[in-house]
Protein backbone atom coordinates (compact mmCIF):
# COMPACT_ATOMS: atom_id res chain seq x y z
CA UNK A 1 0.00 0.00 0.00
CA UNK A 2 2.87 2.39 0.87
CA UNK A 3 4.50 1.73 -2.47
CA UNK A 4 1.20 2.47 -4.22
CA UNK A 5 0.78 5.82 -2.44
CA UNK A 6 4.40 6.67 -3.09
CA UNK A 7 3.84 6.03 -6.80
CA UNK A 8 0.64 8.12 -6.76
CA UNK A 9 2.48 10.98 -5.07
CA UNK A 10 5.13 10.81 -7.76
CA UNK A 11 2.51 11.30 -10.49
CA UNK A 12 1.59 14.95 -11.19
CA UNK A 13 -1.90 15.98 -10.01
CA UNK A 14 -2.97 16.85 -13.55
CA UNK A 15 -2.10 13.33 -14.69
CA UNK A 16 -3.93 11.84 -11.71
CA UNK A 17 -7.06 13.75 -12.65
CA UNK A 18 -6.68 12.58 -16.25
CA UNK A 19 -6.38 8.91 -15.25
CA UNK A 20 -9.27 9.28 -12.81
CA UNK A 21 -11.42 10.83 -15.54
CA UNK A 22 -10.65 7.96 -17.93
CA UNK A 23 -11.57 5.40 -15.24
CA UNK A 24 -14.87 7.14 -14.45
CA UNK A 25 -15.76 7.42 -18.17
CA UNK A 26 -14.92 3.75 -18.76
CA UNK A 27 -17.12 2.74 -15.81
CA UNK A 28 -19.96 4.93 -17.13
CA UNK A 29 -19.70 3.44 -20.61
CA UNK A 30 -19.58 -0.14 -19.27
CA UNK A 31 -22.62 0.52 -17.08
CA UNK A 32 -24.37 2.15 -20.04
CA UNK A 33 -23.76 -0.94 -22.21
CA UNK A 34 -24.91 -3.38 -19.52
CA UNK A 35 -28.11 -1.43 -18.88
CA UNK A 36 -28.62 -0.97 -22.62
CA UNK A 37 -28.37 -4.70 -23.40
CA UNK A 38 -30.73 -5.47 -20.52
CA UNK A 39 -33.30 -2.94 -21.78
CA UNK A 40 -33.00 -4.25 -25.35
CA UNK A 41 -33.74 -7.81 -24.20
CA UNK A 42 -36.75 -6.62 -22.21
CA UNK A 43 -38.05 -4.48 -25.07
CA UNK A 44 -37.74 -7.41 -27.48
CA UNK A 45 -39.68 -9.67 -25.13
CA UNK A 46 -42.48 -7.10 -24.82
CA UNK A 47 -42.41 -6.58 -28.60
CA UNK A 48 -42.69 -10.34 -29.19
CA UNK A 49 -45.60 -10.63 -26.73
CA UNK A 50 -47.37 -7.78 -28.51
CA UNK A 51 -46.93 -9.43 -31.91
CA UNK A 52 -48.32 -12.72 -30.59
CA UNK A 53 -51.43 -10.97 -29.30
CA UNK A 54 -51.99 -9.45 -32.74
CA UNK A 55 -51.97 -13.02 -34.20
CA UNK A 56 -48.97 -12.36 -36.45
CA UNK A 57 -47.48 -15.54 -37.91
CA UNK A 58 -44.68 -17.20 -35.94
CA UNK A 59 -42.31 -16.81 -38.89
CA UNK A 60 -42.88 -13.04 -38.95
CA UNK A 61 -42.39 -12.84 -35.16
CA UNK A 62 -39.08 -14.73 -35.34
CA UNK A 63 -37.83 -12.59 -38.24
CA UNK A 64 -38.82 -9.22 -36.70
CA UNK A 65 -37.30 -10.25 -33.36
CA UNK A 66 -33.89 -10.94 -34.94
CA UNK A 67 -34.03 -7.69 -36.97
CA UNK A 68 -35.01 -5.54 -33.97
CA UNK A 69 -32.28 -7.03 -31.76
CA UNK A 70 -29.62 -6.39 -34.40
CA UNK A 71 -30.79 -2.80 -35.04
CA UNK A 72 -31.08 -1.81 -31.37
CA UNK A 73 -27.66 -3.27 -30.55
CA UNK A 74 -26.03 -1.32 -33.39
CA UNK A 75 -27.67 1.90 -32.09
CA UNK A 76 -26.44 1.11 -28.57
CA UNK A 77 -22.84 0.54 -29.70
CA UNK A 78 -22.86 3.76 -31.75
CA UNK A 79 -24.16 5.67 -28.70
CA UNK A 80 -21.38 4.17 -26.53
CA UNK A 81 -18.73 5.23 -29.06
CA UNK A 82 -20.20 8.73 -29.07
CA UNK A 83 -19.95 8.83 -25.25
CA UNK A 84 -16.27 7.89 -25.58
CA UNK A 85 -15.76 11.02 -27.62
CA UNK A 86 -15.28 9.24 -30.92
CA UNK A 87 -16.05 11.53 -33.86
CA UNK A 88 -19.04 9.70 -35.33
CA UNK A 89 -19.35 12.16 -38.24
CA UNK A 90 -15.97 11.17 -39.62
CA UNK A 91 -16.70 7.48 -38.98
CA UNK A 92 -20.04 7.67 -40.82
CA UNK A 93 -18.35 9.51 -43.71
CA UNK A 94 -15.65 6.84 -43.93
CA UNK A 95 -18.29 4.13 -43.68
CA UNK A 96 -20.30 5.72 -46.47
CA UNK A 97 -17.22 5.89 -48.67
CA UNK A 98 -16.56 2.19 -48.16
CA UNK A 99 -20.17 0.98 -48.60
CA UNK A 100 -19.42 -0.42 -52.05
CA UNK A 101 -16.55 -2.53 -50.71
CA UNK A 102 -18.59 -3.68 -47.73
CA UNK A 103 -21.54 -4.49 -50.01
CA UNK A 104 -19.37 -6.68 -52.22
CA UNK A 105 -17.85 -8.43 -49.19
CA UNK A 106 -21.26 -9.01 -47.60
CA UNK A 107 -23.22 -9.73 -50.77
CA UNK A 108 -24.08 -13.26 -49.59
CA UNK A 109 -25.33 -12.01 -46.22
CA UNK A 110 -27.33 -9.21 -47.86
CA UNK A 111 -28.79 -11.75 -50.26
CA UNK A 112 -29.83 -13.90 -47.31
CA UNK A 113 -31.49 -10.92 -45.60
CA UNK A 114 -33.40 -9.99 -48.75
CA UNK A 115 -34.40 -13.64 -49.19
CA UNK A 116 -35.59 -13.75 -45.58
CA UNK A 117 -37.85 -10.76 -46.21
CA UNK A 118 -39.29 -12.50 -49.29
CA UNK A 119 -39.89 -15.71 -47.30
CA UNK A 120 -41.81 -13.77 -44.67
CA UNK A 121 -43.88 -11.79 -47.17
CA UNK A 122 -44.66 -14.57 -49.67
CA UNK A 123 -44.94 -17.41 -47.10
CA UNK A 124 -43.94 -20.41 -49.27
CA UNK A 125 -43.88 -22.21 -45.92
CA UNK A 126 -44.53 -21.33 -42.29
CA UNK A 127 -43.15 -22.47 -38.94
CA UNK A 128 -44.44 -25.98 -38.25
CA UNK A 129 -44.46 -27.07 -41.91
CA UNK A 130 -42.54 -30.15 -42.99
CA UNK A 131 -40.44 -29.33 -46.06
CA UNK A 132 -37.81 -30.97 -48.28
CA UNK A 133 -35.03 -28.91 -49.87
CA UNK A 134 -32.38 -30.59 -52.05
CA UNK A 135 -32.42 -33.86 -50.12
CA UNK A 136 -32.76 -32.24 -46.68
CA UNK A 137 -36.11 -32.76 -44.92
CA UNK A 138 -37.40 -31.47 -41.61
CA UNK A 139 -39.88 -29.33 -39.71
CA UNK A 140 -39.41 -25.55 -39.90
CA UNK A 141 -38.63 -24.32 -36.37
CA UNK A 142 -37.24 -20.80 -37.06
CA UNK A 143 -37.25 -18.25 -39.88
CA UNK A 144 -34.66 -15.60 -39.04
CA UNK A 145 -32.98 -12.69 -40.75
CA UNK A 146 -30.24 -14.73 -42.43
CA UNK A 147 -31.02 -18.41 -41.82
CA UNK A 148 -33.96 -20.79 -41.57
CA UNK A 149 -33.72 -23.69 -39.10
CA UNK A 150 -35.14 -27.16 -39.70
CA UNK A 151 -35.49 -30.01 -37.19
CA UNK A 152 -35.13 -33.43 -38.82
CA UNK A 153 -36.98 -36.62 -37.86
CA UNK A 154 -33.95 -37.83 -35.87
CA UNK A 155 -33.87 -34.51 -33.90
CA UNK A 156 -30.92 -32.99 -35.75
CA UNK A 157 -30.84 -29.24 -36.38
CA UNK A 158 -30.21 -28.12 -39.98
CA UNK A 159 -29.49 -24.42 -40.63
CA UNK A 160 -30.09 -23.34 -44.24
CA UNK A 161 -29.24 -19.90 -45.73
CA UNK A 162 -32.39 -18.09 -46.83
CA UNK A 163 -30.98 -17.42 -50.31
CA UNK A 164 -30.72 -21.19 -50.90
CA UNK A 165 -34.40 -21.62 -50.00
CA UNK A 166 -35.44 -18.88 -52.41
CA UNK A 167 -33.44 -20.34 -55.31
CA UNK A 168 -34.34 -24.03 -54.68
CA UNK A 169 -37.44 -26.10 -55.29
CA UNK A 170 -39.25 -26.76 -52.02
CA UNK A 171 -41.53 -29.71 -51.36
CA UNK A 172 -43.96 -28.62 -48.66
CA UNK A 173 -46.03 -31.00 -46.59
CA UNK A 174 -48.35 -29.26 -44.17
CA UNK A 175 -48.38 -30.42 -40.58
CA UNK A 176 -52.08 -31.25 -41.08
CA UNK A 177 -51.53 -33.58 -44.07
CA UNK A 178 -52.43 -37.17 -43.24
CA UNK A 179 -50.97 -40.30 -44.78
CA UNK A 180 -52.58 -43.74 -44.69
CA UNK A 181 -50.19 -46.47 -43.57
CA UNK A 182 -50.82 -50.19 -44.12
CA UNK A 183 -49.19 -53.21 -42.50
CA UNK A 184 -49.92 -56.80 -43.49
CA UNK A 185 -48.76 -60.09 -41.92
CA UNK A 186 -49.23 -63.58 -43.31
CA UNK A 187 -49.42 -65.80 -40.24
CA UNK A 188 -50.13 -69.36 -39.22
CA UNK A 189 -51.16 -70.99 -35.91
CA UNK A 190 -53.36 -67.99 -35.10
CA UNK A 191 -55.87 -69.29 -32.57
CA UNK A 192 -57.10 -66.23 -30.64
CA UNK A 193 -57.41 -63.23 -32.99
CA UNK A 194 -59.26 -61.12 -30.38
CA UNK A 195 -56.23 -61.19 -28.08
CA UNK A 196 -53.90 -60.13 -30.91
CA UNK A 197 -56.34 -57.40 -31.95
CA UNK A 198 -56.41 -55.95 -28.42
CA UNK A 199 -52.61 -55.85 -28.35
CA UNK A 200 -52.45 -54.04 -31.69
CA UNK A 201 -55.16 -51.58 -30.60
CA UNK A 202 -53.11 -50.87 -27.49
CA UNK A 203 -50.07 -50.04 -29.64
CA UNK A 204 -52.06 -47.63 -31.83
CA UNK A 205 -53.59 -45.86 -28.81
CA UNK A 206 -50.30 -45.42 -26.95
CA UNK A 207 -48.61 -44.05 -30.09
CA UNK A 208 -49.79 -40.42 -29.94
CA UNK A 209 -48.61 -39.74 -33.51
CA UNK A 210 -51.36 -42.01 -34.86
CA UNK A 211 -54.66 -40.27 -35.60
CA UNK A 212 -57.69 -41.73 -33.83
CA UNK A 213 -60.08 -39.97 -36.22
CA UNK A 214 -60.49 -41.91 -38.43
CA UNK A 215 -59.64 -44.75 -36.08
CA UNK A 216 -57.13 -47.49 -36.97
CA UNK A 217 -58.61 -50.53 -38.68
CA UNK A 218 -57.53 -54.08 -37.74
CA UNK A 219 -58.94 -57.04 -39.65
CA UNK A 220 -58.30 -60.75 -40.28
CA UNK A 221 -58.50 -62.38 -43.69
CA UNK A 222 -58.53 -66.16 -43.99
CA UNK A 223 -56.53 -67.72 -46.83
CA UNK A 224 -56.68 -71.48 -46.48
CA UNK A 225 -56.10 -74.07 -43.79
CA UNK A 226 -54.14 -72.58 -40.89
CA UNK A 227 -52.86 -69.54 -42.80
CA UNK A 228 -54.44 -66.11 -42.57
CA UNK A 229 -53.56 -62.43 -43.03
CA UNK A 230 -53.64 -59.81 -40.27
CA UNK A 231 -53.99 -56.30 -41.68
CA UNK A 232 -53.63 -52.94 -39.95
CA UNK A 233 -54.28 -49.54 -41.47
CA UNK A 234 -54.02 -46.15 -39.75
CA UNK A 235 -53.50 -42.46 -40.48
CA UNK A 236 -50.68 -40.21 -39.28
CA UNK A 237 -48.92 -37.07 -40.44
CA UNK A 238 -46.77 -37.59 -43.52
CA UNK A 239 -43.64 -36.45 -41.74
CA UNK A 240 -44.08 -39.21 -39.13
CA UNK A 241 -45.25 -42.01 -41.44
CA UNK A 242 -41.93 -43.84 -41.79
CA UNK A 243 -40.95 -43.66 -38.12
CA UNK A 244 -44.40 -44.66 -36.83
CA UNK A 245 -44.75 -47.54 -39.30
CA UNK A 246 -41.36 -48.93 -38.29
CA UNK A 247 -42.16 -48.71 -34.58
CA UNK A 248 -45.61 -50.33 -34.86
CA UNK A 249 -44.21 -53.03 -37.16
CA UNK A 250 -41.57 -53.98 -34.58
CA UNK A 251 -44.14 -54.07 -31.77
CA UNK A 252 -46.52 -56.32 -33.73
CA UNK A 253 -43.75 -58.70 -34.79
CA UNK A 254 -42.54 -59.04 -31.20
CA UNK A 255 -46.09 -59.71 -30.03
CA UNK A 256 -46.68 -62.41 -32.64
CA UNK A 257 -43.32 -63.99 -31.81
CA UNK A 258 -44.14 -64.06 -28.08
CA UNK A 259 -47.49 -65.72 -28.85
CA UNK A 260 -45.66 -68.38 -30.90
CA UNK A 261 -47.44 -67.27 -34.04
CA UNK A 262 -45.41 -67.89 -37.19
CA UNK A 263 -45.04 -65.06 -39.69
Amino acid sequence: MLNFFNIMDAIPKDSQKWFLGIGINAAKILLFLLIGFFIINRVNKIFTMFLRKTHVGQGMISFLDSVSKFTLRIILIISALDMMGVNMTSIMAALGASLVTIGLALKDSLSNIASGILLILNKPFIIGDYIKVEGTAGTVSKIEMVFTTLTTDDNKVVIIPNSKLISSSIVRQSICDLHKCRLSYKVSNLINFKDIKKQIEKFTILENRISQIPSPDICLKAISGEESIVELSFFCEKRNAEAVTQKINENIKNTLKNKNILI
